[in-house]
């Protein structure tokens, strides 16, 4: 197998752990920490995104923000699926966590974590399973390590 067919099949296999995660009631966040962890890794990344995707999500994000504030958060969310940049999306999704009941928020954050740059959620993370974020001392200590 190239080394291409071996990152798309990676990529697979990550993407199909997040989804069984995201199928859970209560979505485990340091295991869909390590999951984007793992998805991000520079084998598995893809080209830089386009600026003008990253200022469409940049508008979409600020439209989601407003939805959500004047509570509308069904339109907002709907409107997250239109959001095609993975870092804006996250962001868009982190939002809307934000004003989300717990168990609702664990699920927009995880989901967050699924489709964005892990970086993007680390404050999200933080918010709803602070103890979730040791994930990421488990993961560079093996690293610098190995």
């Amino acid at each position: 197998m190239t080394e291409n067919g071996d990152n798309h099949a990676a990529l697979d296999e990550i993407t199909a752990a997040q989804e069984a995660v995201l199928s859970q009631e209560s979505p485990d966040l340091a295991v869909m920490l390590r999951l984007a962890v793992a998805r991000d890794r520079p084998a598995h990344r893809g080209a830089d995104t386009p600026s003008v995707l990253y200022r469409q999500a940049g508008a979409l994000t600020d439209l989601v923000e407003t939805l959500t504030d004047i509570g509308e958060p069904d339109r907002a969310e709907a409107l997250v699926r239109s959001i095609t940049d993975p870092a804006g999306r996250a962001r868009a999704l982190l939002l809307l966590a934000g004003a989300s009941a717990p168990e609702r928020a664990a699920h927009l954050t995880a989901r967050a974590l699924a489709c964005g740059p892990w970086q993007v959620c680390l404050d999200g993370v933080a918010r709803i399973d602070p103890a979730a974020l040791s994930v990421l001392d488990d993961l560079f200590a093996a690293d610098s390590s190995g």
